[in-house]
């Protein structure tokens, strides 16, 4: 992730966060709008979002020039039928083709993310919409106060890859905000360390709420199940990025009763949803991100129906995404939730999930942390590791330049030898070739053969 330097002035910072205010007024009100208002709120920005990037976006410009879009054709979210869906390969292969020219690459918060597609896809973010992002989540504060009794003074610990975008974010936001240095910063989990050390530090410092990437936050609780030790309980798991595996959060919260709350956000649109107090699907930010579902051929389906979910940024002016395939499945629904807010919710029925990996030693790590070496280089496409068995892993990366990026393999494999202590064999190879999830079909980030 990369960005240009924040205001020197205060009265620069003074004048973000006070044009970031008439921006985005209300943001804890919206969601308990009535549906008409919410729908209004969402079509005019819909209608500006499609207008600008006919005008700004060379992808759409150059299709509106063509003939093939009409901009005046939206006018409302339902009329997104008629729209040409957007995949990762766009962001991959031509990322400046959906810049706004509006906006210089070094003037953008720049995301990269290999995350659980396995390719490098490069997001801007406009400086507004990067601050938007960090008032958004304000929304989850009477959520927290719910499910854990209380807001301020919460013990928090985090568990999330070094190479975490939402760790970047939060870095970030410090330095735009003109934030001083935290007395005393989050502690986090080095995901490296092996259990009893993971342990060790929960209980010493004794969180109330455990903040990170489901997958890591999840196999540490199982693990605390597993090996029925004694482990400080928090009132709230607060994750995001990926789904839990099937039955980890029913075991967590039934046989350790802790509760969780997930938020449903991508490095291609920052928010797209969220629980709520019921936890029962998510709301979709609909004053942020559309979310619409649809069938294999990119044709809407009812609510209800199971299909893929696209999603359209309301907000961003950089990278402008309409239509966008988010990669996961689903299916929404407009029935009234218990907690009183009226946005639309969706229920996510096959989500971005990465296995992690477990070495015969016993300990865990999660596949973005052997990214983060390599993921802003430049000749980096993708990488995929394949488990072949417990003590044999294959590691394929995808490379601009094979040659150059040789210098890669000890990067990556070092620190893979000190952390499985010599109990796994590895083999780097430079391909194109990469397999498919027997579960998807799709390219998945880790394949497993045997379970670890």
């Amino acid at each position: 992730m990369r960005h240009r330097r924040a205001p020197r002035t205060l009265f620069g910072r003074a004048l973000i966060r006070a044009e970031l205010t008439v921006k985005t007024p209300g943001i804890q009100r919206v969601p308990f709008w009535s549906r008409e208002a919410i729908d209004r709120l969402a079509t005019k920005r819909l209608v500006d979002t499609v207008d600008m990037a006919c005008r700004h976006v060379p992808w759409y410009h150059e299709r509106m020039e063509a003939g093939e879009l009409h901009p005046e054709d939206i006018r409302s979210p339902a009329d997104l039928e008629r729209w040409p869906t957007v995949g990762l390969h766009q962001l991959h292969d031509e990322p400046l083709s959906m810049l706004s020219d509006q906006w210089k690459p070094d003037e953008c918060i720049e995301i990269l993310s290999s995350g659980s597609s396995g390719h490098r896809k490069t997001v801007y973010l406009e400086p507004n919409t990067f601050l938007a992002n960090a008032v958004y989540q304000t929304r989850s504060r009477p959520i927290i106060t719910a499910l854990a009794g209380q807001f301020r003074g919460l013990r928090t610990l985090i568990m999330a890859p070094l190479a975490s975008n939402e760790q970047r974010l939060r870095v970030m936001y410090g330095e735009w905000l003109a934030m001083r240095p935290a007395r005393h910063p989050i502690p986090r989990i080095n995901n490296f360390a092996p259990f009893e050390e993971k342990l060790a530090e929960v209980n010493r410092i004794k969180p109330d709420v455990v903040s990170g990437v489901t997958g890591v936050v999840s196999s540490f609780f199982m693990e605390v199940l597993d090996r029925g030790v004694d482990c400080h309980r928090p009132k709230l798991l607060k994750l995001s990025v990926e789904g839990f595996a099937r039955g980890h959060r029913e075991r967590i919260e039934k046989e350790l009763g802790i509760p969780a709350v997930m938020g449903y956000a991508s490095s291609e649109s920052t928010k797209i949803g969220f629980e709520c107090e019921e936890r029962n699907g998510y709301h979709i930010h609909e004053d942020f991100c559309l979310l619409r579902i649809v069938d294999d051929d990119s044709r809407g389906l009812p609510e209800g129906e199971v299909g893929r979910v696209v999603i359209t940024n309301l907000v961003n002016r950089a990278t402008m995404l309409i239509n966008y395939h988010q990669g996961d499945r689903g299916y929404v629904t407009g029935e009234p939730c218990p907690c009183g807010r009226t946005f639309s919710r969706v229920f996510l029925t096959q989500s971005k999930e990465t296995p992690l990996l477990k070495a015969p030693n016993g300990r865990i790590v999660h596949y973005a942390d052997l990214l983060r070496p390599i993921v802003t280089k430049p000749e980096f496409v993708r990488l995929q590791v394949v488990v072949e068995s417990p003590d044999f892993w294959r590691i394929l990366i995808e490379s601009e330049d094979p040659d150059v990026s040789k210098a890669w393999v000890s990067t990556i494999t070092d620190p893979l030898k000190e952390w499985t202590e010599g109990t796994v064999r590895l083999a780097v190879e430079f391909t194109r070739d990469f397999e498919m999830s027997p579960i998807s079909g799709k390219q998945s980030p880790v394949i497993i053969r045997d379970a670890q």
